[in-house]
C-alpha cells in the first residue's frame, strides 16, 4: 500500500486560469469538458485545483513526481455521477500501477483557499 498527498492554493490556480484558461498541457480533453461543465469561474478554478492536486497525489503515491517519468496527461481525474473521483492511468503511470498495485482511490476536498487530494494505492 502507498499513499500520496497534495495541497494546492486555489489562488495559484486562479492566476493560471486568468493567464492561460484551462491548460491543455495539464488536463485531458475529457477533464477540460468536466471542468467547464461546472459553470461559474469560481467552480471552474476549484475543479482545476482539485484535479491538479489529485494528479500530484497520484504521482507521489506511484513514487514519481510529475515530469520525473510521469506526464500530466498520463493521469486523468474525472468523477462519477455522485462526484466521486475516478482515475484513469495511461503511459508510464499505468505501467507502474499495473506492476505494483491493484486498486486506486482518490479523495479531494476544497476550502475557500485550498484544495487537497489524497491517493491510496493497494
Amino acid at each position: 500500500m502507498r499513499v500520496g498527498n497534495d495541497i494546492v492554493e486555489i489562488k495559484r490556480v486562479e492566476n493560471l486560469y486568468a493567464k492561460t484558461g484551462i491548460p491543455e498541457k495539464i488536463f485531458t480533453p475529457d477533464e477540460i469538458a468536466h471542468i467547464k461543465a461546472s459553470g461559474s469561474d469560481e467552480r471552474i478554478v476549484e475543479r482545476m485545483a482539485g484535479k491538479f492536486a489529485s494528479k500530484e497525489a497520484v504521482s507521489k503515491a506511484l513514487g514519481y513526481g510529475i515530469n520525473e517519468g510521469i506526464n500530466w496527461l498520463d493521469i486523468e481525474v474525472l468523477a462519477d455521477n455522485r462526484g466521486m473521483p475516478i482515475v484513469t492511468l495511461k503511459g508510464k503511470s499505468k505501467e507502474i500501477f499495473e506492476k505494483n498495485f491493484k486498486e486506486i482511490s482518490v479523495s479531494v476536498a476544497h476550502s475557500k483557499d485550498l484544495a487537497i487530494a489524497t491517493c491510496i494505492l493497494i
